[in-house]
C-alpha cells in the first residue's frame, strides 16, 4: 500500500465497514435474521482489517481517525450495543448526532455503572439512583464535548431505558 490514494480508500473503506457492522450489531433485527456463523465472520474480517489498518499505519507513519475505534467499541460488547439502541432512538434527530456520540455515550454507560454493581444492586434504591446520577453525568459530558443539546425530557427517557437495559440483561 505504498500509493496514498489506494491507502486513503483503505482508511475510508475501512472506516465505513466497521462502522455499518457496529449499527447491524445493534440492531435486534439484523442479530435474528442473520447466522450466527456470518456475524462470526463480519467480526473476524473487522479484527483482520484492524490490525492491518494498524499494521500500514505504522508503516506509513500515518495519524487516522479515531473515531473508527469508538464504533469498533460496540462489536463484542452486547451491553453497549444495547445501550446504543436505546441512545440512538432518543437522540438520533437532533442535527449534530452522528452514530460516534451515540457510541461514545454507550461504552461510557458500560465503564461508569459497573462499579455500581454491588450485591443485590437490582433491588438497592442508592446503587440504581447512582447509576441514574453516571448515566445523566455522561450525558452532560458528552453534549459539551459534541455540541448536543438534549432535552431534560430526553435525558430521563434515556436514563430510564437504560436502567431498564441494565436490570433485565447484566449480571
Amino acid at each position: 500500500m505504498r500509493d496514498a490514494d489506494l491507502r486513503n480508500r483503505f482508511y475510508e473503506r475501512f472506516s465505513l465497514f466497521a462502522r455499518t457492522l457496529a449499527l447491524a450489531l445493534s440492531s435486534s433485527n439484523f442479530l435474528e435474521a442473520t447466522k450466527r456463523e456470518t456475524i462470526e465472520r463480519y467480526k473476524k474480517d473487522l479484527k483482520f482489517f484492524q490490525n492491518l489498518r494498524a499494521a500500514v499505519t505504522l508503516r506509513y507513519q500515518e495519524v487516522v481517525d479515531t473515531d473508527d475505534d469508538i464504533p469498533n467499541g460496540l462489536v463484542g460488547n452486547d451491553m453497549a450495543r444495547r445501550y446504543f439502541g436505546q441512545v440512538r432512538e432518543r437522540i438520533s434527530t437532533y442535527g449534530t448526532y452522528n452514530e460516534n456520540t451515540g457510541a461514545e455515550i454507550a461504552i461510557e454507560i458500560v465503564d461508569r455503572i459497573s462499579r455500581h454493581k454491588i450485591r443485590d444492586w437490582r433491588t438497592n434504591p442508592d446503587a440504581i439512583n447512582r447509576m441514574r446520577g453516571e448515566i445523566d453525568d455522561i450525558l452532560f459530558e458528552i453534549e459539551e464535548k459534541r455540541g448536543l443539546d438534549l432535552s431534560l425530557d430526553d435525558h430521563d427517557a434515556i436514563i430510564d431505558r437504560c436502567i431498564e437495559v441494565a436490570i433485565s440483561n447484566e449480571d
